[in-house]
């Protein structure tokens, strides 16, 4: 459908920058995702306090690992867009995507922290959610073309994000009446 309504051109300069942000965001968040829900699983029941600690330092990284990333793209994307893509026009679209890349980050630690805490129900609320959401994209590109579908992404991910960390907040760790 998105494809359809921005064209052949826009939406492989989409694609484009999607598989970017994918690409980079799996590099840049260092593994982290896996990592928190192997170590929160193992410590949600016997050490709490642990636990809430693995959360926040993967989260806090992943924001500042998201953050380098993003200013690098803001600073290359106008000679990656010229040089390498030979499309100038689309450098402004990936200096956009820099704040999906840092969300889209955010959102993977938030649902495997979600994973490590066996809050399935959660989980799959969120991506119901962000699916539904996703039903905007091409609303947004039909009024706004290439930057609407860009633009309808990020407010997905940005929402998504929210759901997901009152989710987060509202799961407590087993033994603990402490939220994290």
């Amino acid at each position: 459908l998105l494809g359809r309504t921005l064209g052949l051109v826009a939406f492989g300069q989409f694609a484009i920058i999607q598989m970017m942000v994918i690409t980079l965001g799996s590099i840049g968040d260092l593994g982290l995702p896996m990592g928190t829900t192997r170590y929160v699983a193992a410590h949600r029941s016997d050490n709490p306090a642990q636990a809430s600690r693995i959360i926040g330092f993967a989260i806090c990284s992943t924001f500042l690992s998201g953050l380098m990333l993003a200013a690098m793209i803001v600073w290359s994307a106008p000679w990656y867009a010229l040089h390498t893509l030979r499309v100038p026009g689309v450098g402004v679209y990936l200096q956009w995507a820099s704040v999906f890349l840092i969300l889209e980050m955010l959102n993977r630690v938030q649902v495997s922290v979600l994973a490590g805490l066996e809050a399935f129900r959660a989980t799959a609320a969120v991506n119901a959610f962000r699916g539904l959401f996703l039903l905007l994209a091409p609303v947004a590109a039909h009024f706004w073309g290439l930057g609407g579908a860009l633009l309808a992404l990020t407010c997905t991910s940005a929402a998504t994000c929210a759901v997901a960390q009152i989710d987060r907040k509202s799961t407590r760790l087993n033994s603990s009446h402490a939220n994290i």
